[in-house]
């Protein structure tokens, strides 16, 4: 079944993607955060991921996509992302001309002006079976906190808003084995238990127990 295409649309085109590309330093304050809102579907004609995009830009921002499937580009679109606060799920990818065989590794990449780069990775496998790891390098336009320390996970949770909070609407997790940025020092939430501030990406932290840094 093919699907409708949507260029993440609010008000104007905006495309997500991820990528393990270094961006240009942006402008102060602003920020472009990208995550897996799930319900991907792909199959040969074409591949679509929903994410979940929240965006803060002093100015208009334009973006180019492109699409790679099985490392061959297949198509570029473009478009602009809005100034102000925006957060919303869009879907990106798009149909693969010509059609291709399942399964397929594939790669979608947005780069915004240089200065927020983003990138979707992953393999189809067919209808909803679909592998996605997404890679926002734009918490590159905000530092890390002082006095983290990389640490590493030693078993896999869900993230959470907050000390003893609930888990994130987009359903992220961090895997046992992981290294993530942490607060060295934990925070005890109103049942007692013990929490974990840490720096997953984007515009904001996160929590996890702390039973799972390493």
């Amino acid at each position: 079944m093919k699907r409708p295409f949507v260029v993440l649309a609010v008000v104007v085109l905006l495309v997500v993607a991820s990528g393990a590309f270094q961006p240009a330093q942006a402008a102060a304050g602003d920020y472009l955060y990208a995550t897996y809102a799930g319900g991907a579907y792909c199959d040969g004609t074409g591949i679509y991921v929903p994410m979940l995009v929240e965006s803060s830009l002093a100015a208009p921002l334009p973006f180019t996509q492109i699409n790679y499937i099985d490392g061959v580009a297949m198509g570029a679109t473009g478009g602009t992302q809005a100034a102000g606060y925006l957060s919303y799920v869009g879907s990106f990818g798009g149909s693969i001309v010509p059609t291709h065989s399942v399964p397929y590794t594939y790669q979608i990449v947005a780069d915004f002006s240089g200065q927020f780069v983003i990138t979707a990775n992953g393999v189809c496998f067919g209808g909803t079976n679909v592998v996605v790891s997404i890679d926002d390098t734009s918490e590159n336009a905000r530092n890390l906190p002082a006095a983290f320390t990389l640490r590493t996970i030693t078993c896999t949770t869900a993230v959470y808003d907050g000390p003893g909070g609930k888990p994130l609407a987009t359903g992220e997790a961090v895997k046992a084995g992981q290294t993530w940025y942490v607060n060295p020092t934990p925070v005890t939430a109103a049942d007692g238990s013990s929490w974990t501030e840490f720096y997953p990406s984007g515009a904001r932290n996160a929590y996890i127990p702390t039973s799972c840094v390493g």
